[in-house]
């Protein structure tokens, strides 16, 4: 599980995988398949070429989540209408898909919307069964962008004590309690950082 609200690498690259092994057989001389095309094109803006080049894809290619995930990106460069009928295809063909809930996540917290932000993390929470470090450390951070800082040292250290190996909770506290002028608590946190993650406390 990876530390981007609720993305499953191993999902991910296994669709990737099957995308590339469909049009191995039909990559150019470079060596690029049409998905790896798609991708360059979409890197320089040119979304109606990726788009026609999504639509030649194989049938088979456009049925996994890689290439559709590709599409709506494309798509939201084109028109509102394009996008809204990419929208509807990539629904029926991965309604358990977290990718537009993680979309709606990042949104509502580079807008600042925290109350949106704060809600969808939790519906983000059922869906994955539960809360995990992840997320609560999520809900901390919304709550330190918004000022709150009580609220957000509550979740950091929640965070921190549900996964021994996190790091962010304890980068989080250690600006916490600098901000606060809680010295001794800050310097506590970069030793603990220092020894049990081997980040330089001079860094």
């Amino acid at each position: 599980y990876s530390y981007n609200l609720g993305m499953w690498i191993s999902q991910f690259a296994y669709h990737q995988y099957l995308a590339d092994h469909i049009l191995q057989d039909r990559a150019g001389a470079n060596g690029f398949t049409a998905l790896d095309s798609i991708y360059e094109l979409l890197g320089e803006g040119e979304f109606e070429a990726a788009d026609r080049s999504y639509h030649a894809l194989p049938g088979e290619v456009k049925e996994l989540v890689v290439p559709n995930r590709l599409h709506l990106e494309i798509a939201e460069h084109i028109s509102e209408n394009h996008f809204e009928e990419a929208l509807a295809v990539f629904r029926s063909r991965h309604p358990k898909d977290e990718f537009l809930l993680r979309r709606r996540i990042q949104w509502a917290y580079f807008s600042e919307n925290f109350p949106e932000f704060h809600r969808l993390i939790d519906q983000l929470e059922r869906r994955l069964g539960g809360e995990d470090a992840y997320t609560v450390w999520s809900h901390g951070d919304a709550w330190q962008l918004a000022n709150q800082l009580d609220s957000a040292e509550v979740r950091f250290r929640r965070a921190a004590a549900m996964e021994a190996d996190f790091f962010l909770p304890h980068i989080s506290l250690f600006y916490i309690y600098l901000e606060c002028g809680h010295y001794d608590q800050a310097v506590a946190v970069l030793s603990h950082l220092e020894n049990n993650f081997g980040i330089d406390a001079a860094m």
